[in-house]
């Protein structure tokens, strides 16, 4: 069935590794640093865990970093964060979770990996499976069909580990009640805003500014910078130059058939009761029950994929139970068999495979047909059109990288060749590169270059460039009078919320003293306000998200209405008094019940299958090479 699969894979492919797949693949063979590529970075029962594993990982993390903090991230935050000991964590638990698996006597069969495989929406598209485009996107990422079904099979096998250890996991009613009106219960209380803008009289001399700056000089350190040179060979520019023959065209099409044949496929979704394929004849019929019910439903009018998304227990479910379009040997037998048998539209009765209950509604029919020559000239046409000129450009990359091999001819390979070369300005990190198409990749590797070595050729999707990295401009802290103004107003803004902070302090202890809110505002022309009803977790009406503020508010009461100091927010300090505080009913809504009964269960199962892990951790041999993670 997978051989089957490999064969008729279509344009998902392409879907499918720039989103799942890159994320595991991501500049593949890039290390964060020039290690040996076959050093062992770690050992998880005398199995090896080899330094390109790790770099891949480790990259991963890098770019999800970069990407979700952006402009800020420095070397500093890297070495906070200490990617290099999570991405070998992460191998070591992986490989971990397997061997316990293994152990434990789980497996999956190829029905239930090709059933995976199929469940995932990026992987359909309206032609089918595609051999050619899954073998040309295949080649250029240096991944086999073999390997991605090794890493969808361990991701099965851990997603079985998690399921039975979290399987007797149980939250009762009170439970739930209990968390609900911890989270539903709302709180009035009012308050006094001490704007540290109010404070304008405050003054900063030359001399405070200096002592404040020696004291803070790592909040004015510049970031790294790199200058650096490059060419592009653009394979845009190269199609001019590309002559094809009548017979080229007509030989592909003949020596690849299979790819402008489609053969007959179905659309189709499911609902699946689960069901253990050696469960007793009770169990069974409990099951089969069920999925008549489901049926009858569905007869009686109801649409099929609502009831998919509320009682599918398949992976499907919250896609209504769609399957996308597939062909025959993509499904176990009796799967296959109904299906291709409705017709379009149709609902089977449920039927039994090994996965338990199933009802299938066909939502079209594709019939097997072969593209002629004439349909497909201009696909053939564009398809090598640019593959040569991908070659030509490649060719010239190559025969430039060889003539600037050490950094020295780099400016005369581009004269030779005809290309032109651009020299950046200094450049951090995280700034634009300007005419480049990936500048995160650009830039990515011209600071994993030392000073005046030449790239090897890199394909940044508009074409294939070699980078010089010309110098390396370290982070550095700049001269007081270069910054002389910020740190004015950051002493300024400090000295303003020292001062606020200060007159809050006597404030609230006026009004633990016995004093009236509205006359201790009045005193310094504060005027107090009330929030209104709010929950834990959300924004205070007419202050906004404050956290501090409203856990603060929430741990008071009638007995003890002030908290035991201000609180700072983003728009000034806080001064307040409970008011009064609502606690809801919690039966009248079981529909929030059921979602939190849920959520409480996977927090449980979370934390059992952690205490699990570390268990399983303290059980086996691990060895990790901590001097190359340096």
């Amino acid at each position: 069935m997978l051989t089957q699969m490999r064969k008729n894979v279509g344009s998902w492919i392409i879907k499918l590794l720039l989103g799942a797949i890159v994320v595991v693949f991501i500049l593949w063979g890039v290390g964060p640093d020039q290690k040996n590529p076959n050093a062992i970075v770690a050992t998880v029962d005398g199995k090896p865990i080899g330094y390109m594993e790790f770099s891949r990982t480790y990259q991963n993390l890098l770019e999800n970093v970069r990407r979700q903090f952006g402009d800020s991230v420095n070397e500093e935050m890297i070495d906070a964060l200490n990617l290099k000991e999570q991405a070998v964590n992460q191998l070591v638990d992986r490989r971990v979770i397997l061997n316990a698996a293994d152990k434990m006597g789980f497996e999956v069969t190829d029905e239930e990996l090709a059933m995976s495989i199929a469940a995932i929406p990026a992987f359909q598209s309206e032609s089918g499976f595609n051999t050619a485009a899954y073998q040309q996107v295949l080649s250029r990422m240096g991944l086999t069909p073999e390997a991605f079904e090794t890493l969808q099979r361990e991701d099965l096998l851990i997603q079985k580990v998690n399921d039975f250890i979290g399987r007797t996991v149980n939250v009762s009613a009170d439970e739930a009640i209990a968390w609900y009106q911890w989270q539903n219960t709302t709180i009035d209380m009012e308050y006094l805003l001490v704007d540290p803008a109010r404070y304008t009289d405050i003054e900063v001399d030359d001399e405070s500014q200096r002592t404040f700056f020696e004291a803070n000089k790592d909040n004015y350190k510049t970031a790294p910078k790199i200058k650096a040179r490059y060419l592009v060979l653009r394979p845009a520019d190269y199609r001019s130059r590309v002559r094809l023959e009548d017979d080229e065209i007509k030989t592909y099409y003949e020596e690849n058939q299979d790819e402008f044949y489609s053969p007959e496929t179905v659309e189709a979704r499911h609902i699946l009761i689960k069901l253990d394929k050696d469960a007793d004849e009770k169990t069974v019929e409990a099951a089969r029950a069920r999925a008549v019910a489901i049926h009858d439903r569905i007869l009686k009018g109801e649409d099929f994929a609502e009831l998919a998304k509320e009682l599918s227990e398949g992976p499907s479910k919250s896609q209504g139970g769609y399957l996308g379009t597939f062909g025959r040997g993509r499904m176990v037998k009796p799967f296959e068999d109904q299906a291709f048998a409705l017709k379009t539209g149709e609902v089977c009765e449920p039927i039994r495979t090994d996965f338990g209950w199933h009802i299938i509604k066909v939502e079209k029919h594709n019939a097997a047909q072969t593209l002629t020559l004439a349909a497909s000239e201009d696909k053939i046409r564009c398809q090598l059109s640019d593959k040569k000129a991908r070659a030509l450009a490649l060719e010239d990359a190559e025969s430039a990288y060889d003539m600037s091999y050490g950094g020295d001819d780099l400016l005369a390979a581009a004269e030779r060749l005809g290309v032109a070369i651009t020299t950046t300005d200094a450049l951090a990190r995280n700034d634009t590169v300007p005419g480049v198409a990936d500048s995160e990749k650009f830039l990515s590797t011209a600071f994993s270059l030392d000073a005046m070595v030449v790239s090897d050729v890199q394909e940044f999707g508009d074409g294939f460039y070699i980078i010089q990295t010309l110098e390396k401009i370290p982070s550095q802290i700049p001269a007081f009078e270069t910054v002389q103004e910020r740190v004015q107003q950051d002493l300024l803004s400090e000295k303003q919320w020292t001062q606020a902070e200060a007159d809050a302090q006597e404030m609230l202890q006026a009004l633990r003293d016995g004093a009236v809110m509205a006359e201790v505002g009045q005193a310094r022309g504060i005027t107090p306000r009330t929030t209104g009803w709010f929950k834990r977790g959300d924004a205070i009406p007419d202050v906004g998200f404050e956290p501090a503020l409203a856990a603060a508010a929430f741990n008071l009461s009638s007995d003890d209405p002030y908290a035991a100091n201000p609180v700072r927010g983003t728009k000034g300090v806080f001064v307040f008094r409970y008011v009064d505080r609502q606690i809801p009913d919690a039966q009248s809504d079981a529909a929030e019940l059921d979602a939190i009964q849920e959520q409480l269960r996977q927090r449980k199962q979370r934390e059992i299958y952690g205490n699990w892990m570390t268990q399983a951790r303290n059980q086996t041999e691990i060895e990790i090479e901590h001097a190359l993670l340096k």
